[in-house]
């Protein structure tokens, strides 16, 4: 590690045949060359540079979050439940258990700032913690999904695109099992498609209705039935100490690979269930993340960031 920087200002000041890049956890990338010993950190001169504002959502299991800002030099941080300025919270990182909606405001030393997404905790009418599909038998797709809370909830409309279906459908409604709606415990739902096509990916998103007869969407989940190439998807990218895996069909245990910028495999490991945290400590940088069978058939890759 060395505090010494080289600029490159422009193509002619270029070393050539770059080896490899990287990124730190601070989201700076870096490249090396093949006939050069120096490291180069790629910086960002522009005199308008902006900073940018997100954060990760982490459940510590106990009715609190873990708020994990995205980390960078210079900035400063500021938090907000409700749009109002939560007092002290200026760290990149918070713990709340307070229900409300959470903001981070993000601000460079130029005083450009940025206000990631926001994120409801407790949300009301209803706190939708899990949210599944799962292929399980030919033209069959099972779907599960849990409530933390509900509060005035009328109950759930399965939406349904498949077949390169330009929009949803409604496919089926389960009833809220809160007494008139309302709930202060976890409630359990399940719901089995059972006109799924085969031969195609199909897309699933929950309609939430109120008793007031507004609604919320959940999350989108695919699904792919026979004759289409398994995928999966990941969240969050960027990600820190872990990274929650979800495998839009599952038949099979298959095997999870990540490999860095080099080609060397860093983690290894069998996935026997469709949704699976995979802990990322002691890596940095940027990754290949590989999932296949164990025939070593049906492989599929995507690029991850660990900050």
């Amino acid at each position: 590690v060395t505090d010494t920087f080289h600029f490159i200002t422009g193509a002619q000041d270029t070393i050539g045949n770059p080896l490899a890049m990287g990124e730190d956890r601070y989201g700076d990338l870096y490249i090396l060359y093949l006939t050069h010993k120096t490291v180069y950190r790629l910086l960002d001169t522009s005199s308008q540079r902006r900073p940018k504002a997100y954060f990760t959502p982490v459940d510590q299991g106990t009715g609190s979050f873990l708020f994990q800002g995205l980390q960078g030099r210079n900035l400063t941080y500021q938090w907000l439940r409700d749009n109002v300025v939560i007092p002290a919270a200026t760290s990149p990182d918070y713990t709340t258990s307070a229900p409300g909606t959470y903001t981070l405001v993000v601000k460079n030393i130029l005083n450009f700032s940025d206000t990631s997404d926001q994120f409801t905790l407790g949300a009301l009418p209803l706190n939708l913690t899990l949210f599944t599909a799962q292929k399980i038998a030919t033209g069959k797709v099972a779907l599960a999904w849990k409530t933390a809370t509900e509060r005035n909830v009328s109950g759930f409309t399965i939406m349904r695109k498949q077949n390169n279906e330009p929009t949803y459908s409604g496919i089926g409604f389960v009833n809220s099992k809160g007494i008139n709606g309302n709930s202060g415990t976890e409630l359990a739902y399940n719901f089995i498609d059972s006109t799924a096509l085969s031969n195609s990916k199909i897309y699933y998103r929950l309609q939430i209705l109120n008793k007031d007869g507004s609604f919320t969407w959940s999350d989108i989940r695919v699904v792919t039935t026979g004759g289409v190439k398994n995928d999966f998807t990941y969240f969050p990218n960027p990600a820190q100490s872990q990274v929650q895996i979800y495998l839009d069909s599952f038949v099979q245990p298959v095997i999870l690979t990540i490999y860095d910028n080099t080609g060397k495999k860093v983690k290894e490991q069998t996935l026997n269930q469709q949704s699976t945290i995979v802990g990322l400590e002691p890596l940095r940088g940027v990754y290949i993340v590989q999932i296949g069978n164990k025939d070593g058939s049906n492989v599929i890759r995507k690029k991850l960031v660990v900050h």
